[in-house]
């Protein structure tokens, strides 16, 4: 696996985990692994 997949696997299990406790509000989170991926 490389550091990309690692990286792409990751901000997807943080926000099924945030979307699923709702944690946070849906759209935050969406803005949130948004900048997350345009960042990496």
């Amino acid at each position: 696996m490389t550091l990309e997949i690692g990286i792409v696997l990751g901000l997807l299990a943080a926000a099924v985990g945030l979307f699923a406790t709702r944690a946070l509000p849906v759209g935050l989170v969406t803005i949130f692994l948004l900048l997350a991926l345009v960042l990496t």
